[in-house]
């Protein structure tokens, strides 16, 4: 909360106006629910961009979005073509304890722009508002349930809603956070080991994606996991945790 209420105050004294977007070249991380809490905190609208991402996609985004503003979290490289006449945020080096901006935000102001992927296209974005967002989230943890000890796996990519149902869950609760990197998405076995190791307890996958290694059981501390993205089929259900 200290991160985000300096991230929020770094944006607003740099001139960011209400509903102004602000974009953000992530992975998942410590630093991701920072950022984006503080660009809601000072009024802004989140757009999210990844390292993985091609450079002409991300450049089409920031076009596209009309984002001036970009965070740059730790770990990240930024391509020069990206920063090219940009205000840009490093986040690891502001300091002070500002205290949260006193500024309300509708439910019906921009909470954040998805990209479709552009297999079919050119990708489109998506304009999201806070109030169905957090009804996104509230149905979801209302089906799910939730435990004292849960500990929610930020898995998605930043570019993918997905993440913002992870973090929410997790917000909204106190819950715990377990971030994936790139890397440790791309090893399904191994990623499953990491699970268990850090207990846990809900994910969110793809059912295709699981698929590739139904072979190895979940750990028994994973009670609960969300698919989307494409129907899962029959055959599916006997590898799912319960």
């Amino acid at each position: 909360d200290r991160n985000a209420n300096r991230i929020a105050a770094a944006l607003q004294a740099r001139g960011l106006r209400a509903e102004e977007p602000v974009a953000v070249l992530a992975e998942n991380g410590p630093w991701l629910p920072a950022a984006i809490l503080g660009i809601w905190k000072a009024g802004g609208i989140y757009v999210p961009l990844t390292a993985e991402m091609p450079v002409e996609r991300a450049g089409t985004i920031l076009q596209d979005t009309g984002a001036q503003y970009l965070i740059v979290l730790p770990g990240t490289d930024l391509p020069p073509a990206l920063a090219a006449g940009r205000t840009l945020l490093h986040p690891e080096t502001l300091t002070g304890a500002p205290s949260r901006p006193d500024l309300p935000i509708p439910g019906d102001a921009t909470a954040y722009i998805i990209f479709t992927s552009g297999t079919t296209g050119a990708p489109k974005g998506t304009v999201v508002r806070h109030d169905g967002m957090i009804n996104a989230i509230l149905c979801t943890l209302e089906a799910l349930g939730k435990h004292p000890h849960d500990r929610i796996a930020v898995m998605a990519t930043p570019s993918f809603d997905a993440s913002l149902w992870e973090h929410g869950m997790a917000l909204f609760h106190g819950l715990p956070m377990v971030p994936v990197t790139r890397a440790e998405r791309e090893d399904p076995w191994s990623m499953k080991d990491l699970f268990g190791d850090l207990g846990v307890t809900v994910a969110f996958q793809a059912p295709s994606y699981l698929r590739v290694s139904q072979d190895k059981p979940f750990a028994p501390t994973m009670r609960a996991l969300l698919v989307g993205g494409e129907a899962p089929s029959h055959d599916d259900l006997a590898s799912y945790p319960g």
